[in-house]
């Protein structure tokens, strides 16, 4: 989606309803670091990292894996920030 405030609000929205899929949290996670809305970002790595249950084996190595190392550059560019 190219407008990225509509994306956001369906992708909350799914996160919201604790859709299974991955796409939702990854793209919450990319757009908000890229617009440097840092707190929003950690949010949903945050979120991603609550809800093991919501997503099966697989997805959930992938997803909080990618959730890990997107929070630690966060906590990194938020640091370079103070």
């Amino acid at each position: 989606m190219k407008d990225i405030k509509n994306c956001n609000y369906h992708c909350e929205k799914a996160v919201e309803l604790l859709h299974h899929g991955t796409y939702a949290y990854e793209r919450l996670i990319k757009n908000y670091v890229k617009a440097k809305d840092y707190q929003n970002a950690l949010r949903i790595c945050d979120t991603v990292l609550e809800r093991q249950e919501v997503f099966n084996e697989s997805t959930w190595k992938r997803i909080s894996e990618y959730a890990n190392k997107r929070k630690a550059f966060i906590l990194k560019q938020i640091d370079k920030k103070q």
